[in-house]
C-alpha cells in the first residue's frame, strides 16, 4: 500500500515538546539540556527564574524543569509567578533538598512534579514523561 500526502495529513503530527529549562550551575544546565535533547525534546536553557520568566512568552514551553535554588529567582517564584500569570504549563522542580517542608513549598506554589538530587537519567526520563502526561 502506498501512503499519499492526504495519508500523510490525517495522520496527527507530533511535535517534539518544548522545554524551557532553568538551572544556574552550567554543568548541570549542560547535562540536562543533553539528556532531554537525546530523548527528543527542544530545549531552552537558561540560568535563573529571572531569565526563565523572560524567555517564556516566545519558548511557549510544554514543560518547564528548573532548579530549586538559584540566584535572582528561584525556582518557586518562578514557579508562583507562572501560576499567578494564569500559565498551566507543567512545572518539574529539581532540588537537592528532599524534605517533607520543601515537598510542601513545591506543591503549594504550583509545582506538578518534584526530582530530589542526585538522580539518574532514568528518574528525570520517568519524571519529565509524566509530566508531560505521557506515561
Amino acid at each position: 500500500m502506498t501512503t499519499t500526502a492526504t495519508d500523510l495529513l490525517d495522520r496527527p503530527v507530533r511535535a517534539r515538546p518544548r522545554v524551557l529549562l532553568a538551572e544556574d550551575a552550567p554543568s548541570l544546565r549542560r547535562l540536562l539540556t543533553d539528556a532531554l535533547q537525546a530523548a527528543g525534546m527542544d530545549v531552552t536553557a537558561v540560568e535563573n527564574g529571572r531569565a526563565a520568566l523572560a524567555a517564556h512568552p516566545a519558548v511557549r514551553p510544554d514543560l518547564v524543569v528548573t532548579d530549586l535554588e538559584m540566584p535572582q529567582l528561584d525556582g518557586l517564584g518562578l514557579t508562583r509567578e507562572l501560576r499567578g500569570r494564569g500559565e498551566t504549563v507543567p512545572v518539574v522542580v529539581v532540588t537537592g533538598r528532599d524534605d517533607p517542608d520543601t515537598r510542601a513549598a513545591a506543591a503549594a506554589a504550583g509545582a506538578d512534579r518534584f526530582l530530589p538530587k542526585p538522580f539518574g537519567l532514568a528518574e528525570l526520563g520517568e519524571c519529565v514523561r509524566g509530566a508531560l502526561g505521557r506515561m
